[in-house]
């Protein structure tokens, strides 16, 4: 199995994404601060259609694809999301 780095401190682990020091946890920095600060910034709205139904964040650089945790989000309802991911 090939080693990649953690999406966090960049260590070396051989599966998932996150190494165990910096495993997000609910309500930790990765995932739900990026949430929050995405949404907050439309008012929970879809940046692109402006539903609040199912409204979610959405990395802008796609974290598989070598973006960054941390990186541009926008925040898209469920139907936008599932478009730009086409």
């Amino acid at each position: 199995m090939a080693l990649r780095p953690c999406l966090g401190c960049a260590r070396l682990i051989r599966r998932g994404s996150w190494c165990p020091r910096c495993n997000p946890r609910p309500g930790s920095w990765p995932r739900e601060q990026f949430r929050r600060r995405t949404l907050s910034l439309t008012n929970g709205a879809c940046s692109r259609c402006g539903s609040r139904l199912d409204v979610q964040a959405h990395h802008v650089d796609p974290i598989g694809k070598g973006g960054h945790p941390e990186g541009p989000g926008e925040a898209l309802c469920g139907r936008c999301h599932r478009q730009a991911h086409r």
